[in-house]
């Protein structure tokens, strides 16, 4: 028997993903409509920000203590965008803004990794993390301080994701495609780079591995990641 290839396997997955939780819900409300669909989805939430931290750490080999801010960033980004309180713009720009602040924030928060490693990028990790709780995440113009921003169902064109089912459903299809992204980037020339330099960052770098750039990049894609989560 052959097998499927590749692109099918991962489109049937995302159909699957996409069509079971709704049709669940709907057959078995009490069960699949309610606390455990509400459930799944936050630990789909972390599955996400694992893979994220994966990236940074397990893969580039670079200590970050402090990358839950960085999800924060992105959750408060989709807040303040999508919030009726403030601009109301539609999911579907929050989330590419999430990510695009997740990774541009992993950037700043990069830029140390090019001179520092081990413990002492853990520090400084772990100084950004409390440095984003103690100032922007309680900025009241900004975060909406201790009340924080009320997030409204995504709606993705004439849908509104307001049963846990279907919202569970829109969580599926996200994970599966950060999956795929993350299976594709250490599969490729830059993931080999990335073990390279967990390994031992000066052998990489005499392969001709520009080691600085590399890390600053693990750190962008990881804050990406983060973004989405």
């Amino acid at each position: 028997m052959t097998a499927l290839p590749r692109w099918a396997r991962i489109t049937a997955v995302l159909v699957a993903a996409a069509v079971l939780p709704p049709l669940l819900g709907r057959l078995d409300p009490g069960t699949f409509d309610g606390l455990q669909a509400r459930v799944l989805g936050l630990g789909i939430c972390m599955a996400a920000a694992a893979l994220a931290l994966n990236l940074v750490m397990g893969y580039a080999g670079q200590i970050s203590l402090g990358h839950f801010a960085l999800v924060g960033v992105g959750a408060f980004t989709a807040g303040v965008l999508t919030s009726p309180d403030r601009l109301g713009l539609p999911f579907a720009v929050a989330l590419p803004a999430a990510v695009v602040m997740g990774a541009a924030i992993a950037f700043v928060v990069g830029l140390p990794a090019l001179r520092l490693r081990g413990l002492y990028l853990a520090v400084v990790t772990i100084a950004f993390s409390y440095a984003m709780e103690q100032s922007i995440f309680r900025a009241q113009a900004i975060t909406g301080g201790s009340s924080g921003v009320e997030v409204p169902r995504p709606i993705v064109g004439a849908f509104t994701f307001l049963r846990n089912a279907d919202y569970l459903a829109l969580l599926l299809v996200l994970i599966v495609l950060l999956w795929v992204v993350d299976v594709n980037v250490t599969r490729s020339k830059l993931g080999r780079a990335f073990q390279a330099i967990r390994a031992d960052e000066s052998v990489a770098a005499s392969f001709g591995i520009d080691v600085a750039r590399h890390k600053l990049l693990a750190f962008t894609i990881s804050g990406a990641f983060a973004g989405v989560a």
